[in-house]
């Protein structure tokens, strides 16, 4: 299932480039850190760090 987690990662790797894993939604008062599956700003406090220890698993993949 390499090419999937390829695909997975690489998707994931581009929305945070394009910034969609933290700060503020520009048209709700909720933040980009916990979303719906629609893509709807459901957010908390506007930074969670657990969002990015899914950076960890380019480690595995890469050494896999």
């Amino acid at each position: 299932m390499q090419k999937e987690a390829a695909d997975i990662l690489f998707s994931m790797l581009e929305s945070y480039k394009e910034g969609n894993f933290s700060g503020n939604c520009a048209w709700s008062k909720m933040t980009k850190d916990w979303k719906t599956w629609e893509r709807v700003c459901w957010g908390y406090e506007g930074f969670l760090v657990d969002n990015y220890l899914a950076l960890l698993n380019i480690l595995d993949y890469f050494e896999g």
